[in-house]
């Protein structure tokens, strides 16, 4: 027999799929409302007999409006609640290896993954600590499934890889993981660590590069020596829980070696934009950058040399900052009866467009029945 939890959420996808139709049929009816009033205004500009006719198609046209956009709404919520309950390691198997897999896309609710051809730093700003938590889980699993070691440079103060934490007993073994703390010396540490694996990588590039007879100096010469590299070393992962520390701790020269390696060669002026995103990928070295609230859009905030060498792709995750449109149709009743709900939904920029997704965050966790809506508890 079915727990109540999955045919809760069996029902909000059936749901799900009668408001996708409805708003189509919206969309459809929308549009004939427009075409019908843009040639009314055409062939009678001035006709006052036809005034109450342009009036009516105008109101009509507002209420197809507003039909499409509480259907967009409810059908938003539905996704997050859905898509939200699936476990995160289940998701991935929808996946080969070779990807970092992120949610599914709002608008086509199709299943997406960054490959790691693609990857080489990733920003995440994530503002609700219940969310930090399962988003730092999930990208910890997906590093996990990839074989990476992941280099941790831990915040100063709370955490969340601190001593007998989850994240440390679910991930510490299986990722390899180095701790190291917010202090110049592990600073130090990580930039001589980095600076070796990144000479031993673009040895190995150098090696292919002259055995294809390609040129090693062009920015895109690593990403074709990607398959080679990856066969020749260990992915390695470096996490930096509060990138917005990093500038306060490292010393200067040490900053200045980490914001070359995070630039990976700079941007020059005489290389294409094709050429430029390039840079960083294909050595099997990757960044993932933790940012608190406030970093919307990371590199444009504040008057920072790291921040601004960091993440050339510009691949930034924002949880919880999708705004809630306002609305007269009541939501509050699908949220009764679903304790612990977190807010999945984020906004990923890739190429330079927003992307709405929603990160799969379900839980083994049993419902306690003394925490539901006891109005619908037998639902």
């Amino acid at each position: 027999m079915a727990d109540r939890k999955s045919v809760q959420t069996e029902g909000y996808q059936l749901e799900l799929e009668h408001l996708t139709q409805e708003k189509k049929l919206m969309q459809q009816l929308l549009q004939m409302c427009t075409e019908q009033y843009a040639e009314v205004c055409e062939r009678f500009p001035e006709e006052d007999a036809m005034k109450i006719h342009k009036d009516y198609l105008k109101k009509q046209l507002g209420r197809y409006q507003q039909c499409v956009r509480i259907a967009e709404w409810r059908a938003k919520k539905l996704r997050g609640i859905t898509f939200g309950r699936e476990e995160y390691p289940a998701f991935c198997e929808k996946f080969p290896a070779g990807r970092i897999p992120l949610g599914y896309d709002d608008q086509s609710d199709n299943p997406i993954a960054l490959p790691l051809r693609q990857m080489f730093s990733l920003s995440v700003v994530v503002k609700e600590p219940e969310t930090r938590e399962k988003v730092y889980a999930n990208l910890l699993e997906a590093y996990a499934r990839e074989g990476m070691q992941v280099m941790v440079f831990k915040k100063k103060k709370n955490s969340l890889f601190g001593e007998g934490s989850p994240l440390l007993q679910a991930y510490q073994k299986r990722t390899d993981m180095i701790l190291l703390e917010a202090a110049a010396e592990d600073g130090k540490r990580l930039v001589d660590k980095l600076t070796k694996e990144m000479q031993k990588r673009a040895d190995l590039k150098r090696k292919y590069c002259k055995e294809h007879d390609l040129d090693a100096a062009d920015p895109t010469s690593a990403l074709k020596a990607f398959d080679f590299i990856r066969s020749k070393t260990k992915p390695l992962m470096v996490w930096f829980e509060a990138f917005e520390e990093l500038e306060t701790i490292f010393t200067a020269e040490d900053k200045a070696s980490l914001g070359a390696l995070f630039a990976a060669g700079g941007k020059q002026e005489e290389m294409t934009d094709y050429a430029n995103l390039q840079r960083g990928r294909g050595y099997n070295l990757y960044y993932t950058g933790c940012f608190k609230e406030g970093f919307s859009q990371c590199g444009q905030q504040r008057d920072d040399s790291l921040l601004e060498q960091f993440n050339p792709q510009q691949h930034i995750l924002r949880f919880n900052e999708e705004p809630e449109e306002k609305c007269f149709a009541r939501w509050e009743e699908y949220q009764y009866g679903i304790p612990g709900k977190t807010q999945c939904s984020c906004i990923m920029t890739y190429n330079g467009e927003d992307y709405c997704i929603t990160m799969p965050c379900g839980t083994h966790e049993e419902e306690n029945p003394d925490d539901l809506n006891i109005f619908t508890l037998d639902l």
